[in-house]
């Protein structure tokens, strides 16, 4: 086997390595969904199937502290999760404190779709836990 082939052979195991090593860096730390869970993706593939009904939703907290009102997004994703509203007694001094931007919770929550929202799915929380 020559000089050159051995060299080429080294880069590409090499590479193969730096590859497998970012994937593995990339994805550790990313809990998967809890049984018995729906996640934001799935929610938003078929939102007219969970309407209506009380779901687990699994996802991670964000836009927290940065809309006006009592919610946050999950996932980046035009999914709305109030956690103060008529039906519930998860007051902001619950969630302050305890729940940050990027924590994973579980959700569990009345699922309402409207298609004049657009895109947006409103889940009113009955429940939010730290998987």
């Amino acid at each position: 086997m020559s000089k050159a082939t051995k060299s080429w052979i080294l880069v590409v195991v090499v590479l193969g390595a730096v590859l497998v090593g970012v994937s593995v860096w990339r994805y550790a730390g990313a809990p998967v969904a809890p049984p018995g869970t729906v996640t934001t993706d799935e929610l938003l593939r078929n939102p007219q199937k969970y309407d209506g009904q009380v779901l687990k939703v699994f996802g991670r907290i964000t836009d927290l502290g940065h809309l006006r009102c009592p919610c946050f997004t999950l996932d980046g994703k035009p999914i709305v999760v109030w956690y103060l509203y008529n039906d519930t007694n998860i007051y902001p001094s619950q969630i302050e404190g305890r729940l940050q931007n990027g924590d994973f919770v579980v959700v569990t929550a009345r699922f309402q779709y409207e298609p004049s929202l657009g895109d947006e799915c409103v889940v009113y929380a009955q429940t939010i836990e730290k998987p």
